[in-house]
């Protein structure tokens, strides 16, 4: 009985010490890069589809929102996320995970791209402008309902249907602004700014209208 008794404590002995053998020995996954934030940019609606690196001795993977902790969005190495205002700028990781432990890979930052409309009710400009022959006026750009950092191009229209055309009096700031010095009687009128960014939707300005002074004719005068 004694015998015994030794046996199965030598055998549980035994297992014990292999058991935490293999503990020890174990290890978690492992991502080889530790890189950067990966930034996806999309148009609004669009779908974006995640993949996450090998990592050595991993048994699943899963995607989350943020962290380890997040949301989670994916049981494998894909994942789709569709393009929104709500998720823009949202962090998204993989976490690969084994019985010992768990490895999340760098970043994948989801950036929403829109190009909406001109903010009408921006104070700061004004949409009608007094002017007279031979001085200068500037339309100021509305600001932008958009995401950020999008490279946009600005054009003038004139009358609906002229665009104006930069030259030595006529000038387009980087932020679509428009200058004109040494107005001439055809500067008069009306104008309507347009920006667009690559693939997104032109958008159009309200009617801007730049009047005469009612000066001119002292001008013509003095002239004379």
């Amino acid at each position: 009985m004694r015998c015994r008794f030794l046996l199965l404590l030598c055998t549980t002995s035994v297992l014990w010490s292999v058991a935490s053998t293999q503990l020890v020995l174990g290890k978690p996954p492992i991502f080889q890069d530790g890189g950067s934030v990966e930034q996806k940019v999309a148009v609004e609606g669009e779908i974006i589809r995640l993949k996450c690196d090998d990592a050595e001795l991993a048994e699943q993977y899963e995607w989350r929102v943020n962290d380890a902790s997040g949301e989670l969005i994916a049981t494998s190495r894909f994942a789709e996320v569709t393009v929104s205002r709500a998720n823009d700028h949202q962090k998204y990781r993989c976490v690969a995970r084994n019985t010992v432990g768990a490895a999340i890979s760098p970043p994948s930052m989801v950036r929403s791209k829109y190009l909406d409309d001109f903010d009408s009710s921006d104070e700061s400009v004004q949409y009608e402008v007094t002017t007279g022959i031979g001085r200068y006026f500037v339309l100021r750009t509305p600001r932008l309902i958009s995401s950020r950092n999008l490279d946009i191009s600005y054009s003038w229209i004139k009358d609906d249907s002229n665009q104006v055309t930069p030259d030595g009096t006529h000038f387009v700031t980087a932020n679509g602004d428009l200058v004109v010095t040494g107005v001439k009687r055809e500067d008069f009128g009306t104008y309507k700014l347009m920006a667009s960014s690559d693939d997104l939707q032109e958008i159009v300005s309200k009617e801007y209208v730049v009047k005469d002074n009612g000066m001119t004719w002292v001008l013509e005068i003095w002239k004379i």
